[in-house]
Formats: C-alpha cells, sequence, structure tokens
C-alpha cells in the first residue's frame, strides 16, 4: 500500500511523529520504538558487562523510563508502560534476589 506523505499536516516534529504513528502504523510506532530501544541498549550493556542478567534489569529500566516519555507523547498506550514497568520490577527482582 502506497501512502500519500503529503497528506500529513505537521508543524513540527511531535506532531509528525503522532501522525506517523496514528495514520501510517496504526498505533504501533511507540511500541517498535521500544523494541528498538531495548533491543540497542541490552546487546551493549550485553557486550561491555557480559552478565545477562544485570543487562536485562538495567535495560527493563531505560525502556520503563523511555515508555514514559513516548506516553507523554502519546505515542504508547497506558497499558505498555504498565507492562514496561512491571517487567522492569521483575527483572530487578531476580537481578537483585537470585544470586549466582
Amino acid at each position: 500500500m502506497v501512502y500519500n506523505l503529503s497528506n500529513i499536516n505537521a508543524s513540527g516534529l511531535v506532531p509528525l511523529t503522532q501522525s506517523v504513528n496514528t495514520e501510517l502504523m496504526y498505533g504501533h510506532y511507540g511500541n517498535l520504538a521500544l523494541l528498538t530501544i531495548f533491543i540497542i541498549i541490552f546487546l551493549g550493556f550485553a557486550a561491555k558487562t557480559r552478565d545477562t542478567k544485570m543487562s536485562f534489569a538495567m535495560t527493563s529500566l531505560f525502556v520503563a523510563v523511555f515508555s514514559i516519555m513516548l506516553r507523554g507523547l502519546n505515542l504508547v498506550p497506558d497499558n505498555t508502560v504498565l507492562v514496561a514497568w512491571v517487567i522492569a520490577g521483575v527483572a530487578g527482582a531476580i537481578h537483585f534476589l537470585i544470586k549466582d
């Protein structure tokens, strides 16, 4: 399907991103952005620390913070923010409570 990008009436970066989210990506732009952020940060931490558990916990925390920022821009729904914080809490608990 070809979409005419000149139909998007946006006066700045935030309205353009919101229009892409709603009109082109059907509300999945923010979720895919969070997934991309998670993959990039996780691979960076995993390469640097060689500790997968700690890398997952720290990455989950960063993604939870980014989810609040994207929620402020109306790019992700409330459920995504809730799930991100639950995953961050569980990952943090696993990292700190389970010792190797």
